[in-house]
């Protein structure tokens, strides 16, 4: 198993899109040649999840809400995300709602960001967190159509003290 500190650092540069110029580290090698993850068909709504909400007249595709219960036949009740909290819930078809996926709970350890600031030491020179997250980490990010976290582990790199990319 390879740590996130000798990701940045042992990999050879490849340009994952000619357009970012910026900084082109072994990570971008790793995220080109693993490719992107094939997308997941979306989990069936259940009882507390989170769902967009497409082709329900009177709503904006997009629209997000809450499932609060199913009925027998199948549809769905939702608390819409503007609602009032005395507003009745929404029924839909449960074809007219997409489950949104959960949100990660994975991140990177210390030692990956210390790595991270190590390997661009001389790009990071006066730039904001949302600078190097907007130059370097989302671009990264949006190659691999995964999180830095999430590429990390694909790889299988860990900090060996606590077992994180």
């Amino acid at each position: 198993s390879t740590t996130a500190a000798s990701t940045f650092t042992n990999l050879s540069s490849v340009d994952c899109e000619a357009s970012v110029a910026v900084v082109q580290p072994g990570i971008w090698a790793i995220a080109n040649a693993l490719g992107a993850l094939p997308p997941q068909p979306p989990a069936p709504a259940t009882l507390g999840s989170l769902v967009s909400l497409h082709g329900v007249p009177n709503h904006a595709d997009g629209t997000g809400a809450e499932v609060i219960g199913v009925t027998d036949s199948g549809e769905l009740e939702l608390r819409l995300e503007d609602a009032s909290a005395g507003d009745a819930p929404l029924r839909v078809s449960a074809a007219n709602a997409t489950t949104l996926p959960a949100f990660p709970a994975n991140g990177v350890s210390l030692a990956c960001l210390r790595a991270f600031r190590e390997a661009y030491a001389s790009y990071l020179t006066d730039k904001t967190t949302s600078e190097v997250c907007e130059s370097v980490i989302k671009p990264i990010a949006e190659c691999a159509r995964a999180s830095l976290a999430e590429l990390l582990e694909r790889i299988g790199a860990a900090d060996p003290g606590t077992g994180r990319p």
